[in-house]
């Protein structure tokens, strides 16, 4: 199936004939097309002997389907936030909270009507970061890795074998938020207790 061949295809570039007894004439073939690369596995096409073309001509029947009716999407952009991720309350800190954002570009195969806006954003918060009362404590660093967000499809509409999972992205802190003095806490405990009186 390379191009040139007699069953030549563009883009194809593998992978493997083979030929048993039991599972027949078959051929794992792999191509790529706009940034997206499809495998493809087609077992007991026959005897290889009878009809010699059978294993090809399926295997490009599949990647005709794929390429026509699946695309790699960009799902989220590095630095992003999402509504999952809510700011982190900070403790000690010169700022009452920090901006949590997505640290990496995501794509995700999806079929061509998959509206992207219908996926779901979950986020996992890394253990042992927060204190009891679930702030993070001030000085905290630009980029901290502080979880995981996982991408994941309303209703499995993805059309995964397992649709429930999908993919994971570090999530980290937006900006630095440096510890805050001894007169500013002071000031704003003195604040909060006067507020807390009226």
């Amino acid at each position: 199936m390379l191009p040139g061949l007699i069953y030549g295809r563009d883009n194809v570039d593998g992978l493997k004939t083979g030929t048993t007894d039991i599972a027949g004439a078959c051929f794992t073939g792999t191509a790529e097309e706009n940034g997206m690369r499809v495998i493809t596995v087609v077992m007991n096409a026959g005897d290889g002997e009878t009809n010699k073309g059978a294993r090809f001509e399926a295997t490009s029947q599949i990647m005709d389907y794929a390429f026509a009716n699946w695309e790699m999407k960009d799902i989220v952009k590095k630095g992003d936030s999402n509504k999952a991720l809510k700011p982190l309350t900070v403790d000690k800190g010169k700022e009452d909270s920090v901006k949590l954002i997505i640290d990496e570009d995501l794509k995700m195969l999806v079929q061509k009507d998959t509206d992207v806006k219908n996926l779901n954003v979950t986020f996992t918060m890394k253990d042992g970061l927060l204190t009891s009362d679930n702030k993070i404590e001030a000085p905290v660093k630009k980029g901290l890795e502080v979880g995981t967000a996982q991408i994941v499809p309303a209703n499995d509409t993805l059309g995964y074998v397992d649709g429930s999972q999908g993919k994971t992205v570090k999530v980290v802190t937006e900006n630095a938020v440096e510890k805050a003095g001894f007169f500013s806490l002071m000031g704003r405990n003195i604040s909060e207790f006067f507020s807390n009186l009226f």
